[in-house]
């Protein structure tokens, strides 16, 4: 159960910030600066909805993979997140295939030598598609703990981007965040973990029912890609799910990009966390800037 934690995080300013809320969106902003999220809330136009905002989402998270691929500061936690994720995945790739390989031999010692090699390689062949399939699913989860101390630099990076100034930093500390983190994380795998038992039973149906099974899937990698930002905040499942649920097609775009990046060979897997890292926080002030908008209409 998420422990339960203060709502002075980066909504609202600590007593010795300089900084003030603003009346229609609750984010913190310096005094003598107008408030950018509902200056560009009002001038922009209304959010799109229904299925359009799947466009919409998936657009915000390719927007954030330029950004971190053009802006030089990130280029140090990027070479540390492509050397966690390789590494990572080489020894998963790795220990699946010798315990494949010397488990089968074992047991095909009295078969011919010609049979008893095929079927140990068939082994290690079945246990790399296996390793490469839970890598869509697992390695996503853990490699976000090895990249953890990339998460945060990098959200905080995506929000001061939006604002135009840093935003205050959390009240709760270090160790506050990090369990944060560590219940985001737990919470990421779980979803994943009833995005499969949900997908599975879908997609055997035929394959016409595989876009059904698809958007589950990227509905979950959404929430739980917004609940980063939201537990800083000490939002409550409850908070976390009707702000989901209200916003669901801009969350399956968003996770849709997700998974369509982790597609990519080699490089998706380095550049996918990092990316949803960095966009999630211009998911959650996008939706905050539709808060603005439709209190202001």
């Amino acid at each position: 159960m998420r422990a339960k934690t203060g709502k002075r995080d980066l909504m609202k300013p600590s007593a010795a910030s300089d900084a003030i809320v603003c009346s229609i969106c609750s984010l913190p902003k310096p005094s003598m600066l107008r408030c950018r999220v509902c200056d560009e809330a009002s001038a922009s136009p209304r959010a799109l909805r229904g299925p359009l905002a799947v466009a919409q989402g998936f657009l915000l998270f390719f927007r954030a993979l330029f950004e971190l691929l053009q802006d030089r500061r990130h280029r140090r936690i990027l070479a540390y997140a492509s050397l966690a994720s390789f590494v990572l995945s080489l020894g998963a790739i790795a220990l699946f295939g010798y315990g494949a390989y010397g488990y089968v031999s074992e047991w095909t010692t009295e078969l011919p030598d010609w049979l008893s090699l095929g079927l140990s390689w068939g082994a290690v062949a079945l246990a790399l598609l296996l390793t490469i399939g839970l890598g869509l699913y697992l390695f996503p989860t853990l490699a976000s703990i090895c990249l953890f101390p990339t998460l945060e630099p990098l959200s905080r990076s995506g929000e001061e981007r939006i604002l135009g100034w840093a935003p205050p930093p959390s009240t709760r500390g270090f160790w506050g965040d990090s369990w944060d983190a560590v219940l985001t994380l737990f919470f990421t795998l779980l979803w994943q973990t009833l995005a499969l038992l949900l997908i599975i039973p879908i997609a055997l149906t035929g394959i016409a029912s595989l876009p059904v099974a698809m958007a589950i899937s990227s509905f979950f990698a959404g929430f739980a890609w917004i609940d980063y930002p939201l537990a800083r905040r000490g939002l409550g499942f409850r908070a976390k799910w009707r702000i989901s649920v209200r916003n669901g097609f801009l969350l399956c775009g968003f996770g849709l990009g997700f998974q369509a990046l982790l597609f990519v060979p080699v490089l998706g897997l380095f550049l996918a966390i990092p990316t949803a890292a960095l966009g999630s926080a211009s998911l959650y002030y996008h939706l905050s800037k539709s808060s603005a908008r439709d209190s202001r209409s």
